[in-house]
């Protein structure tokens, strides 16, 4: 038996992936291997645990139930020596033991080891045995297990196997807590997984019944608009086909049942589905008399799809005639129903319109009487003639007009055709706008992006900016590599600004006092006091050009015409300003740094990174305006989205709040120190109760002291 078995290998079949088998052998189930695995570790308890190998430390793991740590053993070559050396720490840091029970129960296992093989040892010197005599003690046990009737072997054998299998049995209950635990953590996860399956399956259900809901009331929403040729088709019936399946056959919701059909030329064919004697094309049965008799009465001849058709016409003739009747009683026909909703439209556009203007002529209109609508029409076509954009004609027309729906159809028409011309001329000039910057965009790319012509658009820049300043064309055309320019004293002082604005803001002031002689001196606030009184005087002179030409133009074709172009004012600046100061605040941004590298160039390239530093400048302000705008936009839809519920008090509320705060501070206070008076008169008077009463003096000590005093 034992020469089938062999010698015990490094791990037992069907162990847990994490065992020392140098080899993968075939599944077998873990109960198979068991009684293998308790034998090798039953005799291992027999020596010191200190000389034991690295797989029984092994097989002594999967004893205990953490057989899931044989790996991490092997991989560190934890023997006897060292597993009785093992602490907290290199339990966690050095095998990676992470769960803080099993380093408990691991430390607890091999505590309870240690003190096994002492206590054996203990026995062992009390029997006789010291601890270099374990050669002798194998021998015994050899001649025990050879000649078991001896007499001798009772008093030299080993600790009993009660001792071990005891504290065996105990380390079996610990396992199997532990795998058991192991199988309720997996329980969980599977009982976890299957709750999430059972939502998103009861989810997906959610979902496809309100989808097929849905498509209920689709269906539903579809045969309300279809009619008779809905309920014809959900019925299965043939659309030519009003009564039913069957010819002449009242229709209902109930479907009428298939009839039988017979071969070709029986008679069951003849008279269920083959045709009628008659000669009929519909296919159907027999005619009942009833029908027979309403044929002949009302003369109708023919196939039975002639029938039909007869019939529709008859029956839309007469839904004509019903229709008609009806009109008379709520109001009239369709025709005089669509006027009538035309004009109630064209009516609360004027309204619309006329709200913001006036409330008086916006009330006559919504009055309902005629009169006030139509004198409310009239003088709105008088009085806002000019704001409205209407022409003479038009407003002429509205007057002339006695009918007041007639009126407001017309007003409406005229104030929808001159918004229609007002979005036209501004969608042309857009186009027109669009058009040119697609064209500069076109010849860049034709031309071709290189740093020359960018150092030529960044010329062209500057000089448009610094233009607004008031300087001069000639002194803001230098050419490329020109070491001084006209502009340079110029660019100078408007450094020298910006380097003194920045110093006032490190100082802590809110800013420089322009006013000051040494800054008069430089000549830019009377620049651009210059340009802003020449723009000031072009704009007046291009208002009134527009006046004239708009006196001159007639009025019957005002608004319909799209302007004439005019001489306009440079795109750069088309009101005046103080682009002084913005300049300065723009350069005083740069770090000190630049500023003075920008006063140490001259000539074309002061102008050209002078420029470069403004447009970087505009460009950071205008990204942290950007910002801000960006930030108050998310703030203002926080709020809407999420509310803020709490109550908002007035001034007057948080007054009164505050003066009933402060008073009952003051009652707290004051009950504050009557409680502390009276704690302190309580404790007196029950120090005064037990202190002892004062000593008195003797009755007869007091008599014998009275005479003496009358002597």
């Amino acid at each position: 038996m034992e020469a089938k078995r062999g010698t015990p290998t490094a791990s037992v079949p069907g162990s847990r992936p994490g065992s020392a088998s140098p080899s993968k052998q075939p599944a077998r189930p873990a109960s198979a291997g068991r009684p293998l695995l308790e034998v090798r570790v039953a005799r291992q308890f027999e020596k010191d645990p200190a000389d034991w190998t690295v797989l029984e430390v092994c097989d002594w793991l999967e004893i205990i139930g953490l057989g899931q740590y044989r790996r991490r053993f092997v991989h560190h070559a934890v023997c006897g020596s060292l597993l009785l050396a093992l602490g907290p720490e290199e339990l966690k840091t050095e095998l990676g033991i992470g769960p803080l029970g099993h380093r408990e129960g691991l430390l607890t296992a091999i505590h309870d080891l240690d003190s096994y093989w002492a206590q054996r040892q203990a026995e062992g010197s009390k029997e006789g045995y010291t601890e270099g005599s374990q050669d002798g003690d194998w021998e015994i046990r050899a001649g025990r297990s050879s000649a078991r009737g001896s007499g001798r072997a009772s008093g030299n054998r080993s600790p009993s196997p009660p001792v071990v299998a005891g504290d065996y049995g105990l380390q079996r209950a610990y396992a199997q807590r532990a795998r058991l635990m192991r199988d309720l953590e997996k329980a969980e996860a599977r009982e976890a997984q299957r709750l999430k399956a059972a939502e998103q399956a009861q989810r997906v259900a959610g979902q496809a019944a309100d989808e097929v809901r849905k498509l209920q009331a689709s269906i539903c929403e579809l045969d309300r608009s279809l009619g008779w040729q809905g309920a014809a088709a959900e019925q299965r019936f043939d659309p030519l086909d009003v009564h039913g399946a069957v010819a002449w056959q009242p229709a209902g919701t109930q479907r009428a049942a298939p009839r039988p059909r017979g071969r070709p030329g029986s008679a069951s064919a003849l008279l269920l589905g083959g045709g009628s004697p008659g000669g009929s094309a519909g296919g159907g049965g027999t005619m009942s008399p009833l029908s027979r008799r309403i044929m002949e009465s009302s003369g109708a001849g023919g196939s039975f799809l002639q029938r039909l058709e007869r019939d529709i016409e008859q029956r839309q003739a007469a839904r004509t005639v019903r229709q008609a009747r009806a009109g008379r009683y709520v109001g009239g026909s369709a025709e005089q129903l669509a006027e009538r909703e035309q004009e109630r439209r064209a009516l609360s556009f004027v309204r619309e319109l006329v709200e913001t203007r006036n409330d008086e002529l916006a009330q006559a209109l919504a009055s309902g009487d005629p009169e006030r609508v139509a004198q409310a029409c009239g003088e709105i076509a008088e009085a806002y003639q000019q704001e409205l954009g209407l022409s003479d004609d038009a407003a002429a027309a509205v007057k002339r007009l006695d009918s007041p729906a007639k009126r407001v159809t017309r007003l409406a028409g005229a104030m929808r055709s001159a918004q229609f011309m007002a979005r036209l001329q501004q969608d042309l000039a857009t186009r027109e706008t669009r058009l040119q910057e697609l064209q500069y965009k076109y010849f860049k790319l034709e031309q071709g992006n290189s740093a020359e012509q960018q150092e030529k658009a960044d010329a062209a820049a500057a000089q448009s900016h610094f233009v607004q300043l008031g300087w001069t064309a000639d002194d803001l055309c230098p050419a490329p590599g020109d070491e001084s320019a006209g502009c340079d004293k110029l660019l100078g002082v408007l450094l020298k600004r910006a380097a003194a604005l920045q110093e006032a803001r490190q100082r802590g002031k809110p800013g420089v006092d322009w006013d000051q002689p040494e800054w008069k001196r430089d000549r830019l606030d009377e620049l651009q006091a210059e340009r802003n009184a020449q723009l000031a005087a072009a704009m007046a002179e291009q208002a009134a050009a527009e006046a004239a030409e708009e006196a001159a133009t007639p009025a019957s074709k005002r608004g319909l015409l799209p302007l004439p172009k005019r001489k306009e004012l440079p795109q750069v600046c088309v009101v005046p300003g103080e682009h002084l100061k913005q300049t300065v605040e723009l350069l005083a941004g740069c770090r000190p740094a630049e500023v003075a590298l920008l006063q140490s160039l001259t000539g074309y390239r002061k102008l050209l990174m002078s420029w470069r530093a403004v447009r970087g400048q505009k460009f950071v302000a205008f990204t942290r305006r950007d910002l801000e705008a960006r930030k108050i936009k998310a703030t203002e839809l926080e709020r809407q989205l999420y509310p803020d519920a709490s109550r908002k008090l007035s001034k007057a509320e948080q007054d009164a709040f505050y003066d009933r705060l402060f008073a009952d501070t003051e009652r707290r206070a004051r009950n504050r120190d009557e409680l502390a008076e009276k704690a302190k008169a309580d404790a007196l008077a029950k120090l005064m109760k037990s202190a002892p009463a004062p000593r008195r003096r003797p009755a007869s000590a007091a008599a014998g002291s009275a005479p003496q005093s009358g002597a």
